[in-house]
């Protein structure tokens, strides 16, 4: 039976750690105002995939349903902050926090993966190849025909397409992309 080493933060998160065929897998649950923020996280801390649940929705639950899903034998572990293996691009200060730990309002939870460094108050955000996967195939009902034909067609192409329209996006209203 593989092991799932489980850890609680002082603010009441959940962190789950375990090896998967495909990979490793770092996920956590935490409360922002009357939900559940679900974050799975890469190796270096950037975010593949976010989900807010909301209607009274439990840590513990979700931790639960997730060992017995993939049949973890839970051990506890100490509890270590997730941090973003980057720097901030305007200060080059380390290890930005995810705009939801720096905020904790549900309204602050962003589509995008976006960060607050502490030292300058940059905005910033950071796109891993996994959310714009997870992004593309979890909300295609929000493309049109056309342009599901066109994904389907060069997927490749289409994301790059996506990420630029991103990048302009975010340019305009001064969010500063993390390299």
């Amino acid at each position: 039976m593989p092991v799932g080493f489980v850890s609680r933060g002082d603010s009441g998160e959940i962190k789950l750690e375990y090896s998967a065929p495909d990979g490793n897998v770092r996920k956590l649950w935490e409360r922002v105002s009357d939900s559940i923020l679900e974050t799975m996280f890469d190796s270096e801390g950037g975010i593949l995939e976010q989900r807010l649940h909301k209607g009274g929705a439990n840590a513990e639950e979700f931790l639960s349903n997730e060992s017995k899903t993939h049949k973890l034998e839970l051990k506890e572990s100490k509890y270590e902050s997730i941090r973003l293996d980057k720097s901030c691009p305007t200060c080059n200060t380390p290890n930005p926090s995810r705009h939801v730990e720096a905020f904790r309002s549900a309204g602050e939870v962003p589509v995008m993966p976006t960060y607050h460094c502490k030292q300058c108050a940059t905005k910033s955000y950071y796109l891993t190849e996994g959310y714009l996967d997870n992004l593309v195939r979890g909300n295609s009902s929000m493309f049109t025909g056309n342009e599901l034909k066109e994904l389907q067609a060069d997927e490749a192409a289409f994301k790059a397409e996506l990420k630029a329209y991103i990048i302009r996006i975010f340019a305009s209203k001064r969010i500063v992309c993390i390299k």
